[in-house]
């Protein structure tokens, strides 16, 4: 079970980059103008603040959502958790320019919570 997980999530990494290359290059496209490398960093805050955390806690769904279905609802997700979190950690205090520390963390918590899942999972097979 535990190779699946991994086969599974490698897979979908692979698709995570191909989309993320896309987009540079779209975005490249778009804004034409622009140094290639001011618009691959924009691609990659975009990437890094909203589609990785939302991704990452949709992954909890990973069984019952296709990749697709979790990458938008999780992209929508993203913006929307990190977007509040960001509110009320800068209302405590905390300067913006430690919140991109925040996606690390959602994403730290996704990945506990899918792995309790799992073992709780085998657990309950293996009664």
């Amino acid at each position: 079970m535990d190779n699946e997980l991994a086969l599974k999530l490698r897979k979908e990494l692979t698709y995570l980059g191909i989309i993320l290359i896309g987009g540079i290059i779209i975005f490249q496209l778009l804004f034409f103008r622009e140094n290639v490398i001011t618009t691959a960093r924009t691609v990659l805050s975009l990437y890094w603040l909203f589609i990785l955390p939302g991704f990452a806690v949709m992954y909890y769904w990973h069984d019952k959502l296709d990749f697709l279905e979790r990458l938008v609802i999780g992209s929508v997700l993203g913006i929307a958790v990190m977007g509040i979190a960001s509110y009320y950690i800068g209302l405590a205090g905390l300067h913006v320019k430690y919140h991109l520390v925040l996606p690390l963390i959602t994403i730290g918590i996704s990945a506990f919570f899918v792995l309790e899942k799992k073992n709780s999972h085998e657990n309950s097979e293996a009664r």
